[in-house]
């Protein structure tokens, strides 16, 4: 088996041309880290 970090694993997703990876990446990208930052700042 072999165990990556969860931000190798995301550097390994986003270097991908998989349709599949990059439409996850795409996802992350526009929805996932705007939603991360907007709660941040939210309880700041």
């Amino acid at each position: 088996m072999n165990f990556r970090s969860e931000p190798n694993l995301y550097k390994l997703i986003f270097q991908s041309r998989k349709p599949e990876a990059e439409k996850f990446a795409d996802w992350v990208k526009s929805e996932v880290l705007p939603a991360i930052f907007l709660q941040r700042r939210l309880y700041d």
